[in-house]
């Protein structure tokens, strides 16, 4: 049943990555089988046990990236894939997955920055948002502009990679 599941998981993040690079989206249609899916397996094969820390790992990320998604610096449907993922693998794989996940993601932003040359103007952009949130006490949208990626890209990195590394699997 775990295999079956981790290629599920597989599944998911690959369409989003595919959807999020394209189109610039995430869709609701294609994450709601998922967390049906995860949410019926984990009751049905895992009991009772499993089946609340599927609904603990799909509640985690609407908490944890509130605050990002409130400062539009982290979309809704990055949120819902998490929630996806956490429903189909568990609270304790997500948080695992979201290490790996931001890991794969500041490594992509390295990457980009120094493809585009532009890591002074990111940094200041950086300062300058968070000295004019400090001051005006006011939220202040984080634009991305230049220095934005689709961050499906690093949850399938992410993804993949602790497959790999934790649980040597494909």
């Amino acid at each position: 049943m775990e295999i079956f599941i981790k290629g599920i998981l597989v599944l998911l993040v690959v369409i989003c990555f595919v959807t999020d690079v394209r189109n610039n989206k995430i869709y609701n249609v294609v994450l709601l089988p998922f967390v049906i899916g995860g949410l019926l397996l984990n009751f049905i094969f895992g009991g009772l046990g499993r089946g609340v820390d599927s609904l603990i790992g799909g509640i985690i990320p609407i908490i944890v990236f509130a605050p990002l998604f409130i400062f539009k610096m982290f979309g809704a449907g990055d949120i819902k894939l998490f929630s996806t993922i956490g429903f189909l693998m568990g609270w304790q794989f997500l948080l695992n997955n979201i290490i790996y996940s931001f890991i794969a993601g500041g490594i992509v932003s390295i990457i980009l920055i120094l493809i585009r040359k532009n890591f002074l103007k990111r940094i200041k952009y950086l300062f300058s948002f968070l000295f004019n949130l400090i001051l005006s006490k006011s939220m202040v949208d984080y634009e991305k502009g230049n220095g934005r990626f689709p961050f499906a890209v690093a949850i399938l990195l992410g993804t993949v990679s602790q497959l790999i590394i934790v649980y040597k699997f494909i």
